[in-house]
């Protein structure tokens, strides 16, 4: 087979494994509220993350999505609404990524952004994946604060000291990050990476990390055959080392197209499970990135 074919025979795998993934979630725990009585629910474990710096002391969080899941392919189950129901308000990101969560809920949702599009360079992405991009969350904290004291009046005290607060962490976050990937050396020459995912874009865009892709725009969307083979060609051209997508998916296809092309597979959380904190989400996620070039 050439590498052309495998590169069509690694589509339809791709493809195949979003199928499969595509499945009722399993129903989720439910949670015992904090000492205060309130329980926050959230549609993604990174969305949490982000809110949990704004919450009092003893106020709690759980997410929709389970472990393993992809924003894109869930389907909610009737035990996802009870769950969202104990919650004074619903904390997702935008429909983009998350729409399934307006279907849980006829009170209370706060939406982290609003979907629309902007640029880095040559790039141009949704905004969807706002998260991966510490800069744009410092941005929206202040009115992420301001909703949730609206929605949940307990978290209005202090409200004001608990965002300045993580502002500066994030902050320090940047100012870290600047210096991890932004900053080349003789010994560092900053090879570009092939993405399998817009997810990562965000991230790549601030710090000016080089990349082609991706290969797929949403999953399930996968890119014309001519433009799979024009990436592959200029990765190798450029002197790609790494083809960078995210744990959900599966990995025997990734693990062939990235074969074909030489290139290292790089797998990364894209949705925070098993973190306890954003910034070391995004501190581990970053540093994978700079390994990889």
């Amino acid at each position: 087979m050439t590498r052309f074919g495998r590169n069509l025979h690694c589509v339809l795998l791709m493809c195949s494994s979003v199928l499969i993934s595509c499945r009722i979630a399993e129903n989720p725990p439910v949670p015992d509220d904090g000492p205060n009585g309130i329980h926050i629910v959230v549609s993604l474990p990174v969305v949490g993350l982000i809110t949990e710096p704004l919450l009092p002391d003893g106020m709690s969080w759980s997410a929709v999505l389970p472990a393993g899941g992809s924003p894109h392919a869930f389907e909610p189950s009737p035990s996802h609404g009870v769950l969202v129901s104990r919650s004074p308000v619903l904390i997702a990101v935008h429909p983009h990524v998350d729409g399934w969560a307006s279907r849980l809920t006829r009170g209370a949702t706060i939406h982290l952004e609003s979907g629309e599009r902007h640029a880095h360079g040559d790039h141009e992405h949704e905004n969807g994946h706002i998260w991966m991009d510490p800069v744009h969350v410092r941005a929206i904290i202040g009115e992420l604060g301001r909703e949730l004291c609206m929605a949940v009046p307990e978290t209005c005290p202090d409200m004001h000291d608990r965002v300045a607060a993580f502002s500066d962490t994030l902050h320090a976050l940047d100012r870290e990050l600047v210096e991890l990937l932004s900053t080349a050396s003789p010994s560092s020459p900053r090879r570009p990476l092939l993405t399998a995912l817009p997810f990562i874009h965000p991230l790549l865009d601030r710090y000016d990390v080089a990349y082609e892709g991706p290969v797929q725009r949403v999953p399930g969307d996968m890119v014309a055959p001519s433009e799979l083979a024009r990436l592959l060609r200029a990765s190798r051209d450029q002197g790609t080392r790494a083809f960078v997508s995210q744990q959900s998916m599966m990995s025997s296809a990734l693990g062939q197209i990235a074969s074909d092309a030489g290139l290292e597979l790089v797998m990364v959380e894209p949705t925070g499970h098993g973190f306890d904190s954003y910034t070391a989400f995004i501190r581990e996620t970053a540093r994978k990135i700079h390994a990889a070039r």
